[in-house]
C-alpha cells in the first residue's frame, strides 16, 4: 500500500509523526474494505513508531494482534517478532505481562480504534 510505503520512508528518516500519520491514513482506507492482512501490517508499523518513541508497553500491546493472527504476511511476522523480542528485553516483567494481556484481549476493530485514538484527526472518522 503506497501510504504505508510513504510511512516507511518517513520512519526511516526519523520523522515518526509523519510516519504515524501515513500509517493511520492507510488504516482509514483499509478498514472500509476489511483488507485484514494489510490492516495487520499497518498495526505492526504503528507499533514500530511507538517503540521508536519510547512507548514500549503500547507497542507490545499493539503487536499482540498481528503476532497471533494467521493472516499476517510472513515477512512482517518476522519483523513483528523481532520488534517484540527487543521490546520484551526493555520492559520490566510485570509491565510486559500486562501489555500482552491487554493486547491479546482486543479484537481487530478494538485495535484499530485504539490506534485512531492516537491520532486526533483519524479518531473523528467513522468507526465500525
Amino acid at each position: 500500500m503506497p501510504l504505508g510505503n510513504l510511512g516507511d520512508v518517513a520512519f526511516t528518516l526519523g520523522n515518526y509523526q509523519d510516519a504515524k500519520s501515513y500509517y493511520c491514513a492507510a488504516l482509514k482506507l483499509l478498514r472500509t474494505s476489511w483488507a485484514v492482512p494489510y490492516i495487520l501490517i499497518q498495526i505492526y508499523r504503528v507499533a514500530a513508531v511507538l517503540a521508536a518513541k519510547d512507548r514500549a508497553a503500547q507497542a507490545v500491546e499493539l503487536l499482540q494482534l498481528p503476532l497471533h493472527h494467521p493472516a499476517l504476511d510472513q515477512a512482517f511476522r518476522e519483523r513483528a517478532e523481532a520488534l517484540n523480542a527487543s521490546l520484551t528485553a526493555m520492559l520490566p516483567p510485570d509491565r510486559l505481562a500486562a501489555a500482552k494481556v491487554r493486547g491479546r484481549g482486543r479484537s481487530l476493530a478494538q485495535v484499530v480504534t485504539a490506534i485512531a485514538d492516537l491520532v486526533p484527526s483519524f479518531a473523528h472518522q467513522e468507526t465500525y
